[in-house]
């Protein structure tokens, strides 16, 4: 087992981001004020009361090691939890050799963190890592390849690989025995972006997509074929889907321009239903715990939790970030009365990795 990882003690989670979300809240309460529209003050009363409920929120930085760590994904897989995220130099790379490299870590307390190692393709900027559990019990890392500049997108667009319990345990991921994701055996299909799957009932759901152009929900048995469900008639990208108690399936979307998107659809998940979510939402990561549906994500002023409730999402809690790069979280239950949440945010180091925990029943009282 790899020793734990030492990060910097000076983190901005506490004073320095309760300082700019009590600024935030101030020039919001202005803004009400000043407002002469129902429907905008609306809006900014849920901000505020996002925001009077961010003390709900314990946050602690779990890397700050490159000068930008982002688009994290986290999962509990046989009783310990991963945390994978893109690490690099800046945002966008301006040369081959700043492409970012994806990460993983392992904790068993979600405290003390061990490195895991890297997966990196020098060619390739690789970006927004998800994992997943498999109906077999693997765990799956899937991200997308990125060149700056390029006519055309790489192909194919998305990797996958599956990770040994050997390679998770000597802290050696490695590039072996990657997969290239395969939409209807077509290269012109196969470089959409396949953001983010779900597992439903040993299939796995999720959306490709591609820019300018409506996008796919596609499915697969094993991960790394899959054929097409259905074209989305709504023109939107990142998106996670959640199986509803009703047996409905429901899908939080974010648009390529606007809010975002929330749909609706009975088995086999081929007809939609869209409305425009009310509040801005960006790389949405759904969750349902103690028969409650939560979605985490970017919003208007960072990165916070929504409820999902009459058919749209409304505003929980606000989590310690800076507004602008940040987000792309991920997001389990633990315990069956706990939310944690990976997201990434500007720490004294540059842009790092953080988690944060949130007690149910406090979320709901």
């Amino acid at each position: 087992m790899t020793q734990p990882i030492a990060v910097s003690n000076e983190l901005p989670c506490t004073d320095m981001l309760k300082h700019r979300l009590r600024h935030v809240l101030s020039w919001i309460m202005m803004s009400v004020v000043l407002s002469f529209s129902s429907t905008s003050c609306q809006q900014d009363n849920d901000i505020i009361a996002l925001y009077l409920n961010s003390d709900q929120v314990h946050t602690q930085c779990i890397w700050d090691k490159a000068p930008h760590c982002a688009f994290t994904d986290l999962i509990e897989y046989n009783s310990r939890l991963y945390c994978c995220f893109r690490e690099a130099k800046a945002h966008i790379p301006e040369r081959i050799e700043d492409h970012g490299v994806i990460r993983l870590l392992e904790s068993s307390d979600g405290e003390h963190w061990h490195d895991c190692g890297t997966i990196r393709e020098s060619e390739y900027d690789l970006r927004d890592p998800k994992l997943s559990v498999t109906p077999d019990n693997r765990l799956m890392l899937m991200y997308g390849r990125y060149l700056k500049d390029t006519p055309e997108e790489p192909y194919p667009w998305t990797a996958v690989k599956f990770l040994t319990d050997d390679e998770i345990e000597r802290g050696r991921i490695n590039n072996s025995n990657i997969r290239n994701i395969n939409i209807e055996d077509n290269p012109r299909l196969s470089n959409y972006w396949l953001w983010r799957i779900k597992w439903v009932d040993g299939t796995a759901y999720g959306v490709a997509y591609k820019t300018d152009q409506l996008p796919l929900l596609v499915k697969s048995t094993d991960g790394i074929n899959y054929t097409i469900v259905t074209v989305l008639e709504a023109m939107g990208n990142e998106a996670d889907i959640e199986p509803l108690p009703d047996g409905n399936m429901l899908m939080v979307m974010r648009a390529q321009s606007g809010n975002g998107f929330i749909g609706h659809s009975a088995p086999p998940y081929d007809s939609w239903t869209w409305q425009e979510t009310n509040h801005l939402i960006h790389c949405p990561a759904i969750i349902t715990a103690d028969d409650d549906v939560f979605i985490a994500g970017r919003s208007t002023f960072g990165t916070a939790l929504f409820f999902y409730k009459n058919n749209n999402i409304m505003p929980a809690v606000a989590i310690p970030s800076v507004g602008g790069d940040d987000a792309y979280p991920g997001i389990i239950c633990r315990n069956n009365d706990e939310l944690w949440i990976t997201y990434y945010g500007a720490s004294h180091n540059g842009i790092s990795i953080f988690i944060a925990t949130i007690s149910l029943n406090e979320l709901k009282n």
